[in-house]
Protein backbone atom coordinates (compact mmCIF):
# COMPACT_ATOMS: atom_id res chain seq x y z
CA UNK A 1 0.00 0.00 0.00
CA UNK A 2 2.76 2.70 0.91
CA UNK A 3 4.31 1.71 -2.81
CA UNK A 4 1.05 0.85 -4.52
CA UNK A 5 0.22 2.09 -7.77
CA UNK A 6 -3.24 4.39 -8.40
CA UNK A 7 -6.52 2.26 -9.21
CA UNK A 8 -6.42 3.21 -13.14
CA UNK A 9 -3.12 1.80 -13.22
CA UNK A 10 -2.83 -1.08 -11.22
CA UNK A 11 -2.33 -3.47 -14.78
CA UNK A 12 1.03 -1.12 -15.29
CA UNK A 13 2.75 -2.60 -12.52
CA UNK A 14 5.60 -3.97 -15.18
CA UNK A 15 6.03 -0.11 -16.44
CA UNK A 16 6.63 1.48 -12.67
CA UNK A 17 8.95 -1.50 -11.04
CA UNK A 18 10.27 -0.81 -7.50
CA UNK A 19 13.74 -0.95 -7.12
CA UNK A 20 15.47 -2.24 -3.79
CA UNK A 21 17.82 0.89 -2.67
CA UNK A 22 19.29 -1.41 0.48
CA UNK A 23 23.32 -1.33 -0.10
CA UNK A 24 23.14 0.69 -3.19
CA UNK A 25 23.14 3.99 -1.98
CA UNK A 26 26.17 4.62 -4.08
CA UNK A 27 25.59 3.10 -7.33
CA UNK A 28 25.61 5.36 -10.19
CA UNK A 29 22.30 5.52 -12.29
CA UNK A 30 23.34 8.68 -14.61
CA UNK A 31 26.62 10.10 -14.54
CA UNK A 32 27.49 11.74 -11.50
CA UNK A 33 24.03 11.11 -9.92
CA UNK A 34 23.94 8.03 -7.64
CA UNK A 35 20.55 6.50 -6.62
CA UNK A 36 20.61 8.02 -2.98
CA UNK A 37 20.16 11.29 -4.42
CA UNK A 38 16.58 9.89 -5.90
CA UNK A 39 15.25 8.36 -2.25
CA UNK A 40 12.10 9.27 -0.60
CA UNK A 41 13.37 11.49 1.94
CA UNK A 42 12.26 9.70 4.73
CA UNK A 43 14.53 6.93 5.10
CA UNK A 44 12.61 4.02 6.22
CA UNK A 45 11.32 3.89 2.81
CA UNK A 46 13.91 1.40 1.34
CA UNK A 47 11.99 1.13 -2.19
CA UNK A 48 11.80 3.70 -4.74
CA UNK A 49 10.75 4.17 -8.41
CA UNK A 50 12.68 6.26 -11.02
CA UNK A 51 12.40 6.65 -14.63
CA UNK A 52 15.96 6.54 -16.52
CA UNK A 53 15.05 9.69 -18.11
CA UNK A 54 14.67 11.67 -14.75
CA UNK A 55 18.33 9.98 -13.90
CA UNK A 56 19.31 11.53 -17.09
CA UNK A 57 17.81 15.30 -17.16
CA UNK A 58 19.21 15.87 -13.66
CA UNK A 59 22.77 14.10 -14.54
CA UNK A 60 22.78 16.38 -17.66
CA UNK A 61 21.51 20.25 -15.59
CA UNK A 62 24.67 19.05 -13.27
CA UNK A 63 26.96 19.14 -16.64
CA UNK A 64 25.68 21.66 -18.50
CA UNK A 65 25.84 24.72 -15.24
CA UNK A 66 29.39 23.45 -14.80
CA UNK A 67 31.21 22.95 -18.39
CA UNK A 68 32.26 26.49 -18.62
CA UNK A 69 33.82 26.80 -15.37
CA UNK A 70 37.53 27.14 -14.49
CA UNK A 71 39.42 24.71 -12.37
CA UNK A 72 39.34 26.81 -9.41
CA UNK A 73 36.12 27.75 -9.52
CA UNK A 74 33.47 26.59 -7.28
CA UNK A 75 30.88 23.99 -8.41
CA UNK A 76 27.39 25.06 -9.36
CA UNK A 77 25.27 22.02 -7.44
CA UNK A 78 21.90 21.73 -7.82
CA UNK A 79 19.86 20.12 -4.86
CA UNK A 80 17.28 17.66 -4.99
CA UNK A 81 14.50 18.58 -2.85
CA UNK A 82 11.86 15.54 -4.00
CA UNK A 83 12.62 12.77 -6.13
CA UNK A 84 10.72 9.42 -5.18
CA UNK A 85 7.93 10.30 -2.71
CA UNK A 86 5.97 7.29 -1.24
CA UNK A 87 2.15 7.24 -0.28
CA UNK A 88 2.51 8.19 2.59
CA UNK A 89 4.51 11.25 1.86
CA UNK A 90 2.18 12.69 -0.56
CA UNK A 91 -0.76 12.32 1.10
CA UNK A 92 1.14 14.66 3.94
CA UNK A 93 2.52 17.33 1.35
CA UNK A 94 0.46 16.75 -2.08
CA UNK A 95 -3.30 17.31 -2.69
CA UNK A 96 -5.05 15.22 -5.13
CA UNK A 97 -5.95 18.03 -6.82
CA UNK A 98 -2.55 19.26 -7.36
CA UNK A 99 -0.93 18.84 -11.07
CA UNK A 100 2.28 17.03 -8.85
CA UNK A 101 -0.24 14.43 -7.79
CA UNK A 102 1.11 11.13 -8.71
CA UNK A 103 4.10 12.09 -9.88
CA UNK A 104 6.42 12.09 -7.87
CA UNK A 105 5.12 8.23 -6.37
CA UNK A 106 5.88 6.89 -10.31
CA UNK A 107 8.94 8.06 -10.27
CA UNK A 108 8.69 10.99 -13.10
CA UNK A 109 9.07 13.81 -11.15
CA UNK A 110 12.07 16.24 -9.18
CA UNK A 111 11.92 19.27 -7.51
CA UNK A 112 15.15 21.42 -7.83
CA UNK A 113 16.75 24.25 -6.53
CA UNK A 114 20.34 25.66 -6.75
CA UNK A 115 22.33 24.45 -3.55
CA UNK A 116 22.77 27.47 -1.28
CA UNK A 117 26.80 27.12 -1.71
CA UNK A 118 26.27 28.79 -5.37
CA UNK A 119 27.48 32.18 -5.57
CA UNK A 120 25.22 34.96 -6.75
CA UNK A 121 22.17 32.43 -6.14
CA UNK A 122 19.56 35.08 -6.13
CA UNK A 123 20.73 37.59 -8.46
CA UNK A 124 22.10 35.09 -11.40
CA UNK A 125 21.41 31.62 -10.26
CA UNK A 126 17.83 31.62 -9.44
CA UNK A 127 14.83 29.68 -10.22
CA UNK A 128 14.04 31.36 -13.32
CA UNK A 129 17.18 30.74 -14.93
CA UNK A 130 16.76 27.00 -13.38
CA UNK A 131 13.60 26.50 -14.76
CA UNK A 132 15.04 27.73 -18.46
CA UNK A 133 17.75 25.50 -18.17
CA UNK A 134 15.64 22.24 -16.99
CA UNK A 135 13.74 23.17 -20.43
CA UNK A 136 16.78 23.41 -22.61
CA UNK A 137 17.96 20.10 -21.27
CA UNK A 138 15.34 17.88 -20.03
CA UNK A 139 12.61 19.20 -22.70
CA UNK A 140 15.05 16.87 -25.60
CA UNK A 141 15.78 14.40 -22.92
CA UNK A 142 12.01 13.47 -22.18
CA UNK A 143 11.46 13.61 -26.07
CA UNK A 144 13.65 11.07 -26.67
CA UNK A 145 11.55 8.83 -24.45
CA UNK A 146 8.63 9.90 -26.14
CA UNK A 147 7.60 12.53 -22.78
CA UNK A 148 6.41 16.07 -23.05
CA UNK A 149 6.65 17.79 -19.49
CA UNK A 150 5.24 20.29 -16.75
CA UNK A 151 7.21 23.13 -15.10
CA UNK A 152 6.13 24.69 -11.80
CA UNK A 153 7.59 26.95 -10.85
CA UNK A 154 8.05 28.42 -6.59
CA UNK A 155 9.23 30.58 -4.27
CA UNK A 156 12.34 28.20 -3.19
CA UNK A 157 12.33 25.41 -6.25
CA UNK A 158 11.51 24.33 -9.50
CA UNK A 159 9.03 21.50 -10.52
CA UNK A 160 9.82 18.98 -13.29
CA UNK A 161 7.98 15.79 -14.61
CA UNK A 162 7.32 14.13 -17.15
CA UNK A 163 4.10 13.63 -19.24
CA UNK A 164 2.72 11.94 -22.25
CA UNK A 165 0.52 14.29 -23.35
CA UNK A 166 1.24 18.10 -22.94
CA UNK A 167 3.40 20.74 -21.98
CA UNK A 168 2.25 22.46 -19.07
CA UNK A 169 3.49 25.62 -17.06
CA UNK A 170 1.96 26.98 -13.82
CA UNK A 171 2.96 29.16 -10.98
CA UNK A 172 2.19 29.30 -7.54
CA UNK A 173 2.23 33.31 -7.90
CA UNK A 174 2.21 35.60 -10.31
CA UNK A 175 4.73 37.70 -8.65
CA UNK A 176 7.31 34.99 -9.66
CA UNK A 177 7.16 35.45 -13.06
CA UNK A 178 9.71 37.24 -14.86
CA UNK A 179 8.93 41.01 -15.74
CA UNK A 180 7.26 41.45 -18.78
CA UNK A 181 5.60 38.62 -18.87
CA UNK A 182 2.12 37.30 -17.78
CA UNK A 183 1.68 33.43 -16.86
CA UNK A 184 0.24 32.44 -19.82
CA UNK A 185 2.98 34.49 -22.22
CA UNK A 186 5.75 32.82 -19.96
CA UNK A 187 3.89 29.52 -20.98
CA UNK A 188 4.22 29.88 -24.44
CA UNK A 189 7.57 31.17 -24.20
CA UNK A 190 8.61 28.11 -21.96
CA UNK A 191 6.80 26.04 -24.72
CA UNK A 192 8.64 27.79 -27.74
CA UNK A 193 12.21 27.61 -25.82
CA UNK A 194 11.28 23.81 -25.72
CA UNK A 195 11.27 23.78 -29.00
CA UNK A 196 13.98 25.20 -29.98
CA UNK A 197 15.87 22.88 -27.95
CA UNK A 198 14.16 20.06 -29.72
CA UNK A 199 15.86 21.87 -33.01
CA UNK A 200 18.92 22.32 -31.25
CA UNK A 201 18.51 26.28 -31.64
CA UNK A 202 20.15 27.17 -27.79
CA UNK A 203 23.14 28.60 -28.70
CA UNK A 204 25.48 26.34 -26.21
CA UNK A 205 29.32 25.60 -26.91
CA UNK A 206 30.46 22.95 -25.26
CA UNK A 207 33.79 24.82 -24.88
CA UNK A 208 32.89 28.61 -23.93
CA UNK A 209 36.57 30.00 -24.52
CA UNK A 210 37.25 28.14 -27.75
CA UNK A 211 33.32 29.71 -29.11
CA UNK A 212 34.39 33.03 -27.96
CA UNK A 213 38.05 33.26 -28.95
CA UNK A 214 38.08 35.77 -32.19
CA UNK A 215 34.89 35.22 -33.34
CA UNK A 216 33.62 35.91 -36.70
CA UNK A 217 30.75 38.16 -36.24
CA UNK A 218 29.14 39.57 -38.87
CA UNK A 219 28.25 43.16 -38.43
CA UNK A 220 26.21 45.94 -40.18
CA UNK A 221 27.74 48.78 -42.20
CA UNK A 222 29.50 51.09 -40.19
CA UNK A 223 32.32 53.72 -40.50
CA UNK A 224 34.29 52.69 -37.44
CA UNK A 225 34.00 48.90 -38.53
CA UNK A 226 37.45 46.99 -38.48
CA UNK A 227 37.84 43.45 -39.81
CA UNK A 228 39.07 41.30 -37.11
CA UNK A 229 40.38 37.79 -38.53
CA UNK A 230 38.80 35.07 -37.11
CA UNK A 231 39.94 32.57 -35.12
CA UNK A 232 39.02 29.83 -38.00
CA UNK A 233 41.47 31.16 -40.36
CA UNK A 234 44.04 31.04 -37.44
CA UNK A 235 43.64 27.63 -36.85
CA UNK A 236 43.64 26.93 -40.50
CA UNK A 237 47.19 28.64 -40.40
CA UNK A 238 48.79 26.71 -37.35
CA UNK A 239 47.73 23.14 -39.13
CA UNK A 240 48.55 24.04 -42.70
CA UNK A 241 50.20 21.39 -43.94
CA UNK A 242 51.60 20.93 -47.50
CA UNK A 243 50.70 18.41 -49.53
CA UNK A 244 51.35 16.80 -53.22
CA UNK A 245 48.05 18.30 -54.32
CA UNK A 246 47.36 21.44 -52.37
CA UNK A 247 46.93 25.00 -53.59
CA UNK A 248 50.18 26.86 -53.04
CA UNK A 249 49.29 30.80 -53.06
CA UNK A 250 50.68 32.69 -56.02
CA UNK A 251 50.65 36.57 -56.52
CA UNK A 252 53.52 36.66 -59.78
CA UNK A 253 51.53 34.13 -61.63
CA UNK A 254 51.52 35.09 -65.36
CA UNK A 255 47.25 35.87 -64.89
CA UNK A 256 47.60 38.57 -62.32
CA UNK A 257 50.86 40.42 -64.58
CA UNK A 258 49.27 40.22 -67.72
CA UNK A 259 45.21 41.12 -65.76
CA UNK A 260 47.03 44.07 -63.53
CA UNK A 261 46.07 47.25 -66.01
CA UNK A 262 42.69 45.68 -66.48
CA UNK A 263 42.67 45.62 -62.61
CA UNK A 264 43.58 49.12 -62.00
CA UNK A 265 40.84 50.06 -64.43
CA UNK A 266 38.78 48.76 -62.13
CA UNK A 267 39.79 50.14 -59.12
CA UNK A 268 40.23 53.84 -61.14
CA UNK A 269 36.57 53.60 -61.89
CA UNK A 270 35.07 52.50 -58.41
CA UNK A 271 37.30 55.41 -56.72
CA UNK A 272 36.54 58.13 -59.21
CA UNK A 273 32.56 57.00 -58.75
CA UNK A 274 33.14 57.27 -54.28
CA UNK A 275 35.09 60.04 -54.00
CA UNK A 276 33.81 62.35 -57.05
CA UNK A 277 30.16 61.46 -56.56
CA UNK A 278 29.63 60.46 -52.70
CA UNK A 279 30.95 61.53 -49.71
CA UNK A 280 33.29 59.12 -47.78
CA UNK A 281 32.47 58.88 -43.95
CA UNK A 282 35.34 56.80 -42.92
CA UNK A 283 38.25 58.36 -42.06
CA UNK A 284 40.86 58.86 -42.94
CA UNK A 285 39.84 58.46 -46.61
CA UNK A 286 43.18 56.81 -47.60
CA UNK A 287 41.73 53.55 -45.39
CA UNK A 288 38.98 53.26 -48.14
CA UNK A 289 41.25 53.46 -51.17
CA UNK A 290 43.49 51.00 -49.71
CA UNK A 291 40.77 48.28 -48.58
CA UNK A 292 39.28 48.78 -52.72
CA UNK A 293 43.30 48.30 -53.73
CA UNK A 294 43.53 45.37 -51.27
CA UNK A 295 40.10 43.60 -52.41
CA UNK A 296 40.25 44.42 -56.53
CA UNK A 297 43.97 45.11 -57.44
CA UNK A 298 44.80 42.82 -55.56
CA UNK A 299 45.87 39.15 -57.23
CA UNK A 300 46.55 35.74 -56.20
CA UNK A 301 45.34 32.22 -56.51
CA UNK A 302 43.61 29.72 -53.44
CA UNK A 303 40.89 30.34 -51.29
CA UNK A 304 42.95 30.00 -48.40
CA UNK A 305 46.45 31.53 -47.52
CA UNK A 306 48.09 34.76 -46.96
CA UNK A 307 47.25 36.09 -50.03
CA UNK A 308 43.45 35.42 -50.08
CA UNK A 309 42.85 35.76 -46.17
CA UNK A 310 44.25 39.74 -46.91
CA UNK A 311 41.79 40.21 -49.63
CA UNK A 312 39.03 39.00 -46.90
CA UNK A 313 39.88 41.65 -44.49
CA UNK A 314 40.34 44.94 -47.50
CA UNK A 315 36.88 43.71 -48.99
CA UNK A 316 34.92 43.36 -45.42
CA UNK A 317 36.59 46.76 -44.35
CA UNK A 318 35.45 48.28 -48.25
CA UNK A 319 32.07 47.18 -48.23
CA UNK A 320 31.52 48.53 -44.69
CA UNK A 321 32.85 51.58 -45.53
CA UNK A 322 31.44 52.37 -48.38
CA UNK A 323 28.84 55.04 -49.01
CA UNK A 324 26.23 52.39 -50.67
CA UNK A 325 23.52 50.67 -48.70
CA UNK A 326 21.96 47.47 -49.41
CA UNK A 327 18.37 49.09 -49.21
CA UNK A 328 16.61 45.82 -47.46
CA UNK A 329 15.10 47.78 -44.01
CA UNK A 330 11.95 46.98 -44.30
CA UNK A 331 10.12 43.92 -42.52
CA UNK A 332 9.90 40.71 -44.53
CA UNK A 333 11.24 41.67 -47.81
CA UNK A 334 14.97 39.77 -47.93
CA UNK A 335 15.17 37.27 -50.15
CA UNK A 336 18.45 35.30 -50.96
CA UNK A 337 18.88 32.71 -54.16
CA UNK A 338 21.65 30.83 -55.91
CA UNK A 339 23.91 33.19 -58.00
CA UNK A 340 23.30 31.17 -60.91
CA UNK A 341 19.79 29.93 -60.53
CA UNK A 342 17.34 31.94 -63.39
CA UNK A 343 14.35 29.98 -61.53
CA UNK A 344 14.84 31.04 -57.96
CA UNK A 345 16.37 34.25 -59.34
CA UNK A 346 12.42 35.05 -60.91
CA UNK A 347 11.01 33.82 -57.70
CA UNK A 348 13.21 35.80 -55.38
CA UNK A 349 13.77 39.18 -57.34
CA UNK A 350 10.36 39.56 -58.89
CA UNK A 351 7.56 41.42 -57.37
CA UNK A 352 7.31 42.83 -54.10
CA UNK A 353 10.40 41.08 -52.78
CA UNK A 354 14.16 42.28 -52.34
CA UNK A 355 17.05 40.35 -53.13
CA UNK A 356 21.18 41.41 -53.37
CA UNK A 357 21.13 42.28 -57.29
CA UNK A 358 18.56 45.48 -56.03
CA UNK A 359 21.42 46.57 -53.79
CA UNK A 360 22.94 50.03 -54.52
CA UNK A 361 26.34 48.77 -52.89
CA UNK A 362 25.45 45.33 -55.34
CA UNK A 363 25.02 47.36 -58.18
CA UNK A 364 28.56 49.39 -57.85
CA UNK A 365 30.84 46.30 -56.91
CA UNK A 366 29.20 43.11 -59.14
CA UNK A 367 29.64 44.54 -62.15
CA UNK A 368 33.75 44.62 -61.27
CA UNK A 369 33.64 41.46 -59.47
CA UNK A 370 32.24 39.85 -62.24
CA UNK A 371 34.62 41.47 -65.15
CA UNK A 372 35.27 39.66 -67.67
CA UNK A 373 38.56 40.47 -70.48
CA UNK A 374 40.48 39.37 -73.78
CA UNK A 375 43.78 37.64 -72.93
CA UNK A 376 44.33 38.06 -76.66
CA UNK A 377 42.49 41.53 -78.46
CA UNK A 378 42.56 39.79 -81.29
CA UNK A 379 40.76 36.63 -80.33
CA UNK A 380 36.89 35.75 -78.99
CA UNK A 381 38.33 33.77 -75.68
CA UNK A 382 36.65 36.05 -73.12
CA UNK A 383 37.76 35.22 -69.21
CA UNK A 384 36.93 36.09 -65.43
CA UNK A 385 38.88 38.77 -64.47
CA UNK A 386 38.54 37.60 -60.48
CA UNK A 387 38.29 33.53 -61.38
CA UNK A 388 37.91 31.13 -58.98
CA UNK A 389 41.09 29.40 -60.22
CA UNK A 390 43.38 32.35 -61.14
CA UNK A 391 42.00 35.35 -58.62
CA UNK A 392 39.24 34.07 -56.14
CA UNK A 393 37.50 37.39 -54.37
CA UNK A 394 35.24 36.97 -51.61
CA UNK A 395 33.15 40.17 -51.98
CA UNK A 396 29.67 38.33 -53.45
CA UNK A 397 29.68 35.93 -50.32
CA UNK A 398 30.95 38.87 -47.79
CA UNK A 399 28.11 41.09 -49.62
CA UNK A 400 25.00 38.23 -49.07
CA UNK A 401 26.72 37.77 -45.54
CA UNK A 402 26.13 41.66 -45.18
CA UNK A 403 22.61 41.79 -46.46
CA UNK A 404 22.31 38.87 -43.99
CA UNK A 405 22.68 40.97 -41.06
CA UNK A 406 20.55 44.12 -42.59
CA UNK A 407 17.45 41.96 -42.92
CA UNK A 408 14.26 42.31 -40.70
CA UNK A 409 11.13 40.03 -40.12
CA UNK A 410 10.74 37.27 -42.36
CA UNK A 411 13.84 36.31 -44.36
CA UNK A 412 13.61 33.84 -47.43
CA UNK A 413 15.58 31.81 -49.04
CA UNK A 414 14.96 30.20 -52.62
CA UNK A 415 17.19 27.06 -53.34
CA UNK A 416 17.10 24.20 -55.70
CA UNK A 417 18.61 21.93 -53.84
CA UNK A 418 21.02 21.10 -51.04
CA UNK A 419 24.09 22.21 -52.93
CA UNK A 420 22.26 25.45 -53.15
CA UNK A 421 21.47 26.31 -49.78
CA UNK A 422 25.27 24.93 -49.01
CA UNK A 423 26.55 27.91 -51.08
CA UNK A 424 24.57 30.28 -48.67
CA UNK A 425 25.72 29.08 -45.38
CA UNK A 426 27.58 32.59 -44.77
CA UNK A 427 23.76 34.08 -44.99
CA UNK A 428 22.33 31.47 -43.33
CA UNK A 429 24.14 32.17 -40.34
CA UNK A 430 24.13 35.74 -40.10
CA UNK A 431 20.31 35.21 -40.67
CA UNK A 432 19.54 32.77 -37.78
CA UNK A 433 21.98 33.33 -35.19
CA UNK A 434 23.63 36.74 -35.33
CA UNK A 435 20.87 38.88 -36.62
CA UNK A 436 18.15 39.83 -33.87
CA UNK A 437 15.95 41.25 -36.21
CA UNK A 438 15.19 37.98 -38.07
CA UNK A 439 11.81 36.50 -36.89
CA UNK A 440 11.99 33.05 -38.78
CA UNK A 441 13.37 31.92 -41.89
CA UNK A 442 11.57 30.45 -44.92
CA UNK A 443 13.65 28.31 -47.04
CA UNK A 444 11.81 27.52 -50.20
CA UNK A 445 12.63 24.42 -51.92
CA UNK A 446 11.53 24.33 -55.95
CA UNK A 447 12.55 21.07 -56.11
CA UNK A 448 10.17 19.06 -54.22
CA UNK A 449 12.38 15.70 -54.13
CA UNK A 450 15.18 17.71 -52.24
CA UNK A 451 13.21 19.18 -49.75
CA UNK A 452 14.71 16.28 -46.72
CA UNK A 453 18.15 16.59 -48.12
CA UNK A 454 17.74 20.89 -47.71
CA UNK A 455 16.58 19.84 -44.38
CA UNK A 456 18.71 17.78 -43.15
CA UNK A 457 21.51 20.41 -44.32
CA UNK A 458 19.97 23.03 -42.79
CA UNK A 459 19.31 21.01 -39.58
CA UNK A 460 23.15 20.08 -39.81
CA UNK A 461 24.04 23.53 -40.18
CA UNK A 462 22.20 24.83 -37.28
CA UNK A 463 23.42 21.99 -34.72
CA UNK A 464 27.05 23.21 -36.08
CA UNK A 465 26.30 27.56 -35.78
CA UNK A 466 24.46 26.42 -31.99
CA UNK A 467 27.25 24.38 -30.43
CA UNK A 468 30.24 26.82 -31.83
CA UNK A 469 28.73 30.30 -31.29
CA UNK A 470 29.83 32.56 -28.68
CA UNK A 471 26.31 33.74 -26.41
CA UNK A 472 28.10 36.96 -25.97
CA UNK A 473 27.60 37.65 -29.78
CA UNK A 474 25.23 35.89 -30.91
CA UNK A 475 21.33 35.64 -30.37
CA UNK A 476 20.55 32.95 -27.27
CA UNK A 477 18.25 31.10 -29.53
CA UNK A 478 18.55 30.70 -32.98
CA UNK A 479 15.79 32.07 -35.31
CA UNK A 480 13.04 29.46 -36.19
CA UNK A 481 12.91 28.29 -39.53
CA UNK A 482 10.82 26.40 -42.10
CA UNK A 483 11.41 23.99 -45.13
CA UNK A 484 8.44 24.76 -47.56
CA UNK A 485 7.68 24.30 -51.05
CA UNK A 486 7.02 27.74 -53.01
CA UNK A 487 3.66 29.53 -52.10
CA UNK A 488 0.63 28.65 -54.65
CA UNK A 489 0.45 32.50 -56.06
CA UNK A 490 4.39 32.61 -56.44
CA UNK A 491 4.40 29.40 -58.18
CA UNK A 492 1.77 30.49 -60.71
CA UNK A 493 3.17 33.49 -61.36
CA UNK A 494 6.15 32.25 -62.35
CA UNK A 495 4.66 29.83 -64.72
CA UNK A 496 2.72 32.71 -66.14
CA UNK A 497 6.54 34.42 -66.46
CA UNK A 498 8.04 31.15 -67.71
CA UNK A 499 5.23 30.09 -69.29
CA UNK A 500 5.96 28.40 -72.94
CA UNK A 501 5.31 31.20 -74.96
CA UNK A 502 7.33 33.50 -73.15
CA UNK A 503 9.65 31.32 -71.46
CA UNK A 504 12.74 31.71 -73.71
CA UNK A 505 12.05 35.64 -74.05
CA UNK A 506 12.11 35.57 -70.12
CA UNK A 507 15.29 33.62 -69.80
CA UNK A 508 16.58 36.23 -71.71
CA UNK A 509 15.60 39.09 -70.52
CA UNK A 510 16.54 37.40 -66.72
CA UNK A 511 19.47 36.62 -68.45
CA UNK A 512 20.33 40.08 -69.64
CA UNK A 513 19.84 40.92 -65.84
CA UNK A 514 22.62 38.93 -63.99
CA UNK A 515 25.18 39.80 -67.33
CA UNK A 516 24.90 43.50 -66.83
CA UNK A 517 26.82 42.61 -64.18
CA UNK A 518 29.32 40.27 -66.37
CA UNK A 519 30.57 43.39 -68.73
CA UNK A 520 34.07 42.88 -70.48
CA UNK A 521 37.11 44.94 -69.28
CA UNK A 522 37.85 47.66 -71.77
Amino acid sequence: EVYALPTEMMDEEDQYPLFDSSGRLDVQVSQGATLSKFMAKDTQFRYLRLEPAIAQCYSKLIYNENKWLNASDPPIDIDIVRAFMSNEEQKSLIQSSDERYNTHTLGQALELRYASTVQNSTSVYNNVRLLKKIVDVCGPVFHNYGFNMNLGLYPKSVYVSMDEDQFLFWSSSESLIPQGFTEQEFDLYLEARREAALQSRIVDPDDLKEACFEPAVPQRQHIRYKYKEPKAILRKRRRRRQTADACVPSDSTDFCTSTLKHRQAVVDELWTLMSKNKHIYHEPESEVEDALKGCLLACGTCLEGAIYEKKLEHCSNLIHWMPFDLMNDQKDMTNFFARDNLDTFALACEGSGHCLLRAPIFSILAPSVKLRYRPDPARSVIEDLYSSEENPSPMLSLLEELYAIHAIGVTKFWVKDEKEISSMKLALQAALMYNPDVTEVHIYVTQSNSKSPVQGEVEKFVKEFAQGGCPTYTREILSPFRIMDPPHSVRKRSALLLGKGSEEMMRKSLSREIDEFSREAP
